[in-house]
């Protein structure tokens, strides 16, 4: 962690320190699902694309999905998101009353097939925000300041799951930056993470994160920018999108998402078990999926 008042030369990492590694080859795109207070948990994924040798293929098979399922003069700049395909939510393209369920349900699965298609590791960090986080901290928040904050404790799992694959699986030269959603509460979340892990806030991310991820503080293979794009404009915001509504759902077991799930895992749905079984072990978390292993 940098010493309060010490310039750090740049580039630095996303805990404030010099990066370890010189080259960028991999891209890490990232979403949430669970902020709204309604919802128990929260996670926050990432999908790792090696930009060299995976973006091409995987960007025209993207586009071949939007092609098939979205109408001609529809489908510049067309997101998919994947709460409305899966519920086929009203006042949306996928409005069930306008636009068959089955039609939507098939796109979706063909999108949350993406990383097990093209071998695109997936990060993800979660918090069960019915049990002991910011709020049993006695640090007073206010409502949406906990909501920031659980928000902000899922990203930094994610980012030290991140930092776990960079060190543990990728070449010792190699980097990684972020991509994320441009709005407003992906800003005010990302500014309290970056700010905490680098050691420049009241409040203590760390504390909260648990031994496993703490192993991987601080952070030296992701890069401290962050690159915030439109969902139109980065076609794997809409898998990251997809990948963390369903890891939400497989940490909350929530039902009738079998075949989602087997979309989502190659049909290896003994993984999704394994995530759901992680909720019982704890407060908040990371893991990993990764494909290289995994067979039709």
């Amino acid at each position: 962690m940098p010493v309060q008042g010490q310039a750090v030369a740049r580039p630095r990492s996303l805990s404030g320190v010099k990066l370890d590694g010189d080259s960028i080859v991999r891209l890490i795109y990232l979403d949430e699902s669970g902020i709204s207070s309604n919802e128990s948990v929260v996670v926050v994924a990432g999908v790792i694309i090696d930009a060299d040798n995976q973006w091409v293929p995987v960007a025209e098979y993207i586009r071949s999905i939007i092609a098939e399922y979205i109408p001609v003069e529809r489908q510049f700049n067309f997101t998919f998101h994947a709460k409305d395909l899966f519920h086929g939510t009203g006042r949306t393209f996928f409005d069930r009353r306008r636009f068959p369920i089955e039609r939507s349900h098939e796109a979706l699965k063909l999108l949350l097939g993406v990383p097990a298609r093209f071998n695109l590791p997936v990060i993800y960090g979660y918090v069960d925000k019915r049990v002991a986080t910011s709020a049993d901290s006695k640090l007073n928040l206010k409502p949406r300041e906990d909501i920031a904050m659980n928000h902000a404790i899922a990203f930094s799992m994610c980012a030290a799951a991140a930092e776990a694959f960079m060190k543990d699986r990728a070449k010792p030269n190699e980097v990684a930056t972020l991509h994320a959603e441009n709005n407003t509460d992906t800003h005010k979340m990302l500014r309290l993470a970056r700010r905490s892990l680098g050691g420049r806030s009241k409040y203590n991310l760390r504390q909260f994160m648990g031994s496993a991820a703490q192993r991987y503080l601080p952070i030296t293979r992701i890069v401290d920018e962050i690159s915030f794009h439109e969902k139109g404009d980065a076609f794997l915001l809409q898998i990251a999108d997809a990948c963390a509504l369903f890891l939400r759902y497989a940490l909350e077991s929530k039902e009738k998402c079998e075949a989602f799930f087997d979309a989502l895992t190659n049909n290896q749905r003994h993984i999704l078990t394994q995530v759901a079984k992680q909720l019982a072990r704890g407060s908040v978390g990371m893991n990993m999926l990764l494909f290289e292993d995994l067979v039709p």
